[in-house]
């Protein structure tokens, strides 16, 4: 055998020793770091939507805003290359160099970079959008679905793992995954939300304008109800939430979206932001005592309809106090137990109702 052949055959015989099988661990502070990197993407996110909205871009792709943002995402992509390439080196195979989880997010980086750029070659040729034209403007919503990607990657880490997970110490990576992935689909839905509406709300204007009100309050209650339980829903069917969770989860993403708005409306009725600290400790309460993740089916309904009902009777309960709206207490009351009943419906998609027994063949017509 050649003095190669013996090389060769060397670094063979060391590549098969150094070959891991499987994911690396995760630690927490790389839980830690992932959900810091994301919530700056997420945080350059919420100022580039109120310089839309409030219509502080100017006429061109760089920005303080989109700086805030995509450095953002190009730390995180670093973050994750990094550790990438460091595990390949150490023997992992490379679509099993990342935790598990992980990769995604990482997939999620390169996706968000080229929405990026599609985002320049946009507003190269179609100007810059205004209010809510930035939620639905295509590459907008590409770059969004490349935040959720990757912003879930602490909830998919930890919804993946084996081991018992209970407490905040422990859960927080992932409920905090959770309010940045709702925050994200709040942000690009932010014309259908309560709360990034709050100086919609003084009484008066011609019936027409009303009625056009009505429909737009309606749906602006109706469809954040829906998010917010199919957020919290779904962390209920993994693990038996901390005390405190439901009531993080209501209030960071209220106060988002209430500051999406205040400089145009000037932070008037600041006070709705009790609504979802008093509906949050209301869930929380409801929860307290849960000792195993999926809780029974009839206090989970019970949970369902009163969370959204409580967070919307509370909003508009606190608007009649400090200043008034338009709707009379008919209107107010029925579209708040229209929110709760939309949450106990999508209880029935976490918690299914459980189907029969199959019927036993008949005497005689065993196969």
């Amino acid at each position: 055998m050649s003095g190669l052949e013996h090389i060769g055959a060397g670094l063979g015989s060391v590549a098969q020793r150094t070959r891991r099988e499987g994911y690396p661990s995760a630690s927490r502070s790389f839980d830690l770091i992932a959900l810091v990197l994301a919530a700056w993407v997420l945080l350059g996110g919420y100022v580039d939507g109120i310089a839309h909205v409030n219509g502080a871009t100017d006429d061109t792709f760089f920005t303080p805003f989109h700086l805030l943002l995509y450095s953002g995402m190009l730390a995180k992509g670093i973050f994750l290359a990094g550790m990438q390439l460091r595990n390949v080196s150490r023997g992992h195979h490379w679509l099993q160099a990342l935790p598990r989880g992980y990769l995604t997010s990482l997939l999620g980086i390169v996706m968000m970079a080229t929405a990026g750029f599609l985002d320049f070659l946009w507003h190269t040729a179609f100007g810059i959008e205004a209010d809510i034209e930035a939620s639905v403007s295509p590459p907008h919503l590409l770059l969004a679905l490349s935040a959720l990607v990757f912003m879930s990657g602490p909830l998919r880490a930890l919804w993946g793992r084996a081991e018992a997970q209970r407490g905040w110490a422990q859960l927080f990576p992932a409920i905090a995954s959770a309010l940045l992935v709702y925050s994200i689909l709040s942000l690009f839905t932010q014309f259908a939300h309560a709360m990034s509406w709050v100086g919609l709300y003084t009484p008066g204007g011609a019936p027409d304008e009303l009625l056009l009100r009505d429909h737009a309050m309606t749906a602006k209650v109706v469809f954040p109800s829906m998010l917010m339980s199919a957020i919290v829903l779904t962390l209920l069917r993994r693990w038996a939430l901390p005390f405190g969770a439901v009531t993080f989860l209501l209030v960071g993403n209220s106060v988002l979206m209430f500051l999406l708005r205040s400089a145009s409306h000037g932070g008037e009725n600041w006070l709705v932001l009790l609504a979802p600290l008093v509906a949050g400790l209301i869930g929380d309460l409801l929860l307290r005592g849960q000792q195993r993740p999926r809780i029974a089916a009839l206090p989970l309904r019970a949970f369902a309809f009163l969370l959204p009902f409580s967070y919307h009777v509370a909003f508009f309960v606190i608007l009649q106090w400090s200043g008034g709206i338009w709707w009379s207490i008919h209107m107010w009351t029925g579209v708040s137990v229209l929110a709760g009943i939309f949450g106990l419906v999508l209880s029935f998609v976490a918690v299914p109702l459980p189907l029969p027994p199959e019927a036993s063949p008949a005497p005689g017509q065993e196969q």
